[in-house]
């Protein structure tokens, strides 16, 4: 099992919570909480979009003008730090375009993902002590089973972000404080063909048969503090809580050593 908070974007929520119902079994809440930093890398760009209409708390605001501003401030960051809860915790350091460093404990087990580019490595799978490199383009039959991984990195497109949530409208729900930080949450309910159509091929975008609720909380620097989303596959259901931090500080994502990877086994 895979988590996609490996991300900054709140599509990755929604693939957490596919993959924490198809691999763990069972519902769960929110289990993180608190609040978020950043740099000012992104104060400028994220300045220049225009702000959704004011809106009475419990209102309808328009999906767009609420996720353009804030994919403009995740692009003018570029980077960030990201920390799970839910069905499956752990961390992850990101950078668009260059990929994520990852961490993920679920029911026990840890599980390590560095992503560069289209390419995985994950280290942690049963019997398989080195990293393992998963290449969607690969032609063994593992690269090709496996090539829905690829679903992850497209989530942390900040274009599939504003492609899932821009569409319809949004619920401002209150004004809210995460950790001393004046935020604004927000409600948006993605439906089953908008997901689908944001994740374009891939057993991920066929996953998902209900409509799927995320909750944003975004600062006045319009990029996000923190995230909630629910998914329901089949009869199971999952929450999972992102927080996000650090936006704009560098981070470090380098393929793992060549000596240290082994290839799909067939």
């Amino acid at each position: 099992m895979i988590s996609s908070s490996l991300s900054p974007v709140f599509g990755s929520l929604a693939v957490a919570g596919i993959l924490a119902v198809a691999g763990c079994g069972g519902s769960s809440g929110p289990s993180a909480s608190g609040g978020a930093s950043r740099t000012a890398t992104s104060s400028a760009a994220a300045s220049t979009a225009a702000p959704p209409a004011r809106v009475t708390d419990g209102g309808s605001v328009d999906a767009a003008a609420v996720i353009a501003p804030v994919v403009a401030a995740i692009k003018a960051a570029r980077s960030g730090h990201a920390t799970l809860g839910g069905a499956m915790t752990g961390t992850e350091d990101f950078e668009l375009s260059k990929g994520i460093r990852a961490q993920f404990t679920v029911r026990g087990a840890e599980l390590q993902v560095i992503s560069t580019g289209s390419v995985l490595y994950l280290k942690g799978l049963p019997g398989i002590t080195k990293w393992l490199k998963i290449d969607p383009h690969g032609s063994s039959a593992m690269d090709r089973a496996m090539s829905s991984v690829g679903d992850l990195t497209k989530s942390s497109d900040p274009s599939t972000m504003l492609r899932m949530f821009g569409a319809g409208k949004a619920t401002k729900v209150a004004a809210e404080s995460v950790a001393g930080k004046p935020t604004t949450r927000y409600r948006f309910v993605v439906s089953p063909a908008a997901y689908a159509k944001a994740m374009g091929k891939g057993l991920l975008a066929n996953a998902v048969k209900h409509p799927i609720t995320t909750e944003v909380w975004v600062g006045s620097d319009n990029l996000p503090v923190k995230a909630t989303s629910t998914v329901t596959v089949g009869a199971k259901s999952s929450t999972s809580t992102v927080l996000y931090s650090d936006w704009g500080k560098p981070v470090s994502i380098t393929a793992p050593p060549a000596s240290e990877v082994t290839k799909t086994p067939f």
